[in-house]
């Protein structure tokens, strides 16, 4: 492949790989709303998640005040039968004391009990509040995603024949040549500028008519002398555009048409 032949290739690579800046930046677009009704939907859920886990937690609380309620109870009952069989003073007094303290003990547990009963039941109240609205954000945000699906396919499909045409003129280009284009894109968002009345559209800044005529004749590869993108003469393009889209549009066809 000639020069000429390289910086006519590289046109059309720069082309292609705006192109799909474009896509990409439609595909970033197009679901926004649909994002972020699903963002939405998903922080309601996240909170009713919380509530949920804390209900449960809140709940083998409640179970386990309980069992040590009951646990409690037995031992008093035990101290209770015990109780009418000590014939001592001292240690029935004793014996009294101790179960006085375990009915406050009782008691308290009784009182945790009622705390936490209140506590599942405000939580249940939240969750049954908090469940419709998640209901309803999640069926707007799978409605605006249904509405989008279409086009993000279209867009996906768009976007893959581009890479393809992009890939295949990678291929024709020398590795050098890709290399160079790949450093300069890094830095300048695109590595190829057009010459077009002896000025860089890039950066508008005048070409020497000399090496103008170099770059028009497809004789050097050369960088503006001002931004570093590869010139490329307008004439390539003007020359090119018709063919290099068409060849787009019929790998995009060939694409469409190829078996799955």
């Amino acid at each position: 492949m000639n020069m000429r032949e390289q910086l006519q290739k590289l046109a059309e690579l720069s082309q292609i790989e705006a192109q799909i800046k474009l896509i990409e930046g439609e595909l970033e677009r197009v679901p926004a709303d649909a994002q972020k009704a699903q963002d939405g939907a998903d922080n309601i859920k996240g909170e009713l998640d919380g509530l949920e886990r804390t209900h449960l937690d809140a709940e083998s609380e409640r179970r386990r005040l309980e069992g040590d309620l009951q646990m409690e109870r037995g031992n008093l009952r035990k101290w209770q039968a015990r109780l009418d069989n000590i014939r001592d003073e001292r240690e029935h007094s004793a014996l009294l004391s101790e179960m006085g303290t375990q009915k406050r003990g009782i008691r308290a547990l009784e009182n945790k009990i009622l705390d936490a009963m209140e506590n599942l039941e405000a939580l249940a109240g939240d969750i049954a509040k908090l469940r419709p609205d998640y209901e309803k954000a999640l069926e707007e945000a799978q409605g605006l995603w249904g509405e989008v699906d279409g086009e993000l396919s279209d867009l996906r499909s768009e976007k893959n024949v581009r890479v393809e045409a992009r890939d295949a003129r990678i291929e024709l280009l020398a590795p050098a040549v890709v290399a160079r284009y790949r450093r300069i894109a890094e830095r300048r968002q695109t590595g190829v500028t057009i010459i077009k009345d002896e000025t860089c559209q890039s950066c508008f800044r005048s070409i020497p008519p000399q090496l103008v005529l170099q770059v028009y004749r497809g004789e050097i590869m050369e960088g503006c002398p001002s931004c570093q993108r590869i010139m490329i003469h307008e004439s390539f393009i003007e020359a090119d555009e018709t063919p290099a889209q068409e060849s787009i549009e019929d790998e995009g066809a060939n694409a469409a048409a190829a078996p799955a």
